[in-house]
């Protein structure tokens, strides 16, 4: 990974390796490979928007696209909220790189929610 902070702007890539010991139809690849490309933009102390985009390099499964997402972030002390759109319906890199079929720009999308929260001793 490579990370870079320029004031409120924080960029990372994330290379990523996908393996399958077995995969379902012949054509398909038993190994992809993607590039995690993120972003997140603080608007105030307390709301950041964030991206991430992660396109597959290469051989790639039959009828897949690249996943996309956008998120609002809002810190409220404790927890961190965060409001999100995205093409994808897994939760792991693997399963996103294989299997997502969804567009982001062609309004196929999903909406989610997450809460973080810190602890501290």
């Amino acid at each position: 990974m490579a990370a870079r902070k320029i004031n409120s702007l924080s960029i990372q890539i994330s290379p990523m390796i996908g393996y399958f010991n077995h995969v379902v139809l012949d054509e398909n690849p038993n190994r992809l490979f993607g590039m995690g490309i993120m972003a997140s933009y603080a608007i105030s102390d307390r709301y950041a928007l964030s991206a991430e985009y992660i396109p597959v390099i290469g051989d790639r499964f039959r009828n897949t696209s690249d996943t996309m997402g956008v998120a609002l972030n809002i810190d409220t002390g404790g927890h961190v909220f965060q409001i999100f759109l995205t093409s994808s319906q897994w939760h792991n890199e693997q399963f996103i790189m294989a299997n997502n079929r969804d567009r982001f720009w062609e309004g196929d999308f999903r909406f989610g929610f997450n809460i973080h929260r810190n602890f501290g001793l």
